[in-house]
Order: C-alpha cells, then structure tokens, then sequence
C-alpha cells in the first residue's frame, strides 16, 4: 500500500507560493477543481473525488491524527462507471461532508505541491512526499517547509473535512 507524509499550512499569499513553487517544480503544474465527498466509514476515510466535473475516482486513507509526522496510507481507484458507482455509495454511506477546491499542482523530487483555494475556509500549501526506497521524506519535506517560509504557527493538523466540519458547527 501506498504511503506519504503529508504537511498542510495556510498560506495567504498564493502569488508568493505559485512563484516559489514554479521556481523548483519539475514540469508545468496541473490545475484542477475539484469536489470531495467524504462518507462516514468506520475505519480511515473514505472520499469521492470528482476533478474538473469528469474525472472520478474514490480514495481510501488513513493516518494517526494525533503524531506530529502525518504519514499516511493510501489507496486510490479510478471509477470507470462514475456516475453508477457514485449512485450506489449515495445509497449506502452517509455523507459526512463535501469539500470544494481550485487546486494547482506542481511536482518536484517525488512530492507533490498543492496550491488550494478551499471554498469556505482559504487558501493553503500542502505538501505531500511520496516514500521511497531512499527513506529521505522528512528531508525532503523539510527542504520544502523552508522552501515556502513555513512556519509552526502556519501549520494545520487536520484536514480540509475537519476544519468544514468545524464551520458547519458553529452555523
């Protein structure tokens, strides 16, 4: 199973984090908008990931929410027959809520640069380090954190879901 450490951070300037990200990116970056609907499970998370109102695919993940290194596993699965697969979770899971973003991705060493504007909550970096046989993540990671200016008060803990659910709460 696939793993990677992730780092998520607000960050205010997205012009700043596109320069940056362009300046060490190994290819030209994606841009995609993207909807996902996570489902209550009972272990991990579970999400529906819809990319420019096309492309489907469900992603199962888990991590221990409460270490300080946010390694996860993963696994991801294109949905051939979106529209029929997507009908019968709707029937059988509970949404536990949706996330909607504009997201740029860059790669560069093995990681992924996500510039997200999340609707409702802003914009954020994200990083996520693909592990490899070199076992070299957290330098990598480090490198990046720097990279951006990142600091431990920009740091989030949580993912975009937690923080929506938090909002819906107070509503």
């Amino acid at each position: 199973m696939p793993k990677n450490l992730e780092l998520k951070a607000k960050f205010p300037n997205i012009k700043r984090a596109e320069d940056i990200a362009r300046a060490i990116a190994e290819s030209d970056p994606e841009v995609l908008e993207q909807t996902d609907t996570y489902y209550i499970v009972p272990r991990g998370r579970l999400k529906q990931r819809e990319s420019n109102g096309k492309q489907a695919e469900l992603i199962w993940y888990d991590r221990d929410e409460e270490s300080a290194d946010r390694y996860s596993v993963y696994e991801r699965v294109p949905l051939d027959n979106a529209p029929g697969f997507i009908a019968i979770l709707k029937q059988s899971l509970d949404v536990d809520v949706r996330v909607k973003k504009h997201r740029t991705v860059y790669t560069w060493n093995d990681c992924r640069i996500h510039l997200d504007l999340v609707e409702q909550l802003g914009p954020f970096v994200e990083f996520e380090v693909m592990e490899n046989h070199r076992n070299d993540e957290k330098e990598r990671l480090n490198f990046l954190v720097e990279k951006f200016g990142i600091t431990d008060l920009d740091i989030i803990n949580c993912s975009y879901a937690d923080l929506i659910r938090t909002i819906d709460r107070e509503d």
